[in-house]
């Protein structure tokens, strides 16, 4: 794993409802696999983030 995932997912699980970034996390280092473009990963970011919020 390189960095940028390390940070990504460090970044992701550092939440109090953490559980519900977990299928997020697999999705973003997906797409760090998949050379997604870093606009792309922030929407995905975004899109879970706003998800939560919603659900709270």
């Amino acid at each position: 794993m390189d960095e940028d995932n390390k940070i990504v997912s460090a970044r992701l699980l550092d939440h109090p409802d953490e559980g519900r970034y977990v299928h997020l996390t697999a999705l973003t280092l997906a797409a760090y696999q998949l050379k997604w473009s870093r606009e792309s990963i922030d929407y995905l970011e975004g899109l879970a983030r706003e998800t939560i919020r919603e659900t709270k």
